[in-house]
């Protein structure tokens, strides 16, 4: 509007809606972070496994905000999970486990005011104890083995070698489940495939944004034809 306005383009009244959203989290040490959030989509149009089908779902989760989940990063990964097969991990050596977890963490520093992004080894040896439902959101890497985390009071982030997988989330909770039947029941009353963001403060789940699913094959445009006679041609 301000554009338009500067070069005379303005020429009706104009009013634009604000939402502001509260940020889902919990004050840990100076920060200011959900426990993890991330995005989910009905159909799967990235299937790592010729056992997962499309219905089997896909979320991308990350640690902290879900700004990392959202926004595809050229240096680091999410968590992928198929709600339908969530068994079916994407990496199953320990080396690639490793090599392909989250690595930085965005959260909001309220000492400073300003959004940041850290390596999550960093935090974990800082305040890691502090994060709620940390223990189902690592495992430990050990002689090249990834080991779950049995409970908080084991963790010692200064000296395992920690790393984000949401084994514990996975395997010990009803998360995935619950996820699962959220896209399920959301795109059935909505007729169409959905694509929803979440953020989870270590206690309650926060459904952010649901949507119609951007893309999926079933919904790519029609092909242009490309014989049209130039008469019949507008653009």
């Amino acid at each position: 509007i301000e554009y338009r306005s500067e070069r005379g383009l303005l020429d009706f009244h104009e009013e634009m809606g604000i939402m502001i959203q509260e940020v889902v989290g919990n004050r840990v040490g100076p920060y200011f972070i959900p426990s993890f959030a991330g995005v989910a989509f009905r159909n799967n149009e990235f299937r790592w496994s010729s056992r997962i089908n499309r219905e089997d779902g896909l979320i991308r989760m990350v640690p902290g905000l879900g700004t990392r989940a959202v926004d595809r990063m050229a240096d680091d990964y999410p968590v992928l999970i198929a709600p339908g097969k969530p068994d079916l991990q994407v990496n199953l050596s320990a080396d690639e486990i490793v090599k392909y977890a989250p690595k930085e963490i965005d959260v909001i520093n309220l000492e400073t005011n300003t959004f940041q992004t850290i390596k999550i080894n960093t935090l974990l040896k800082e305040i890691g104890h502090d994060i709620p439902g940390i223990e189902n959101m690592v495992s430990i890497y050990d002689a090249d083995m990834i080991m779950p985390a049995t409970n908080r009071f084991s963790l010692d982030f200064d000296r395992d070698n920690t790393v984000i997988t949401f084994e514990g989330l996975i395997s010990r909770t009803d998360f995935v489940k619950r996820m699962e039947s959220l896209l399920t029941v959301l795109s059935e009353e909505l007729r169409t495939p959905v694509d929803v963001e979440f953020a989870h403060d270590g206690k309650q789940f926060y459904l952010l944004q649901c949507r119609p699913q951007s893309y999926t094959r079933d919904t790519a445009p029609a092909p242009i034809p490309q014989d049209v006679p130039q008469e019949d041609t507008l653009f």
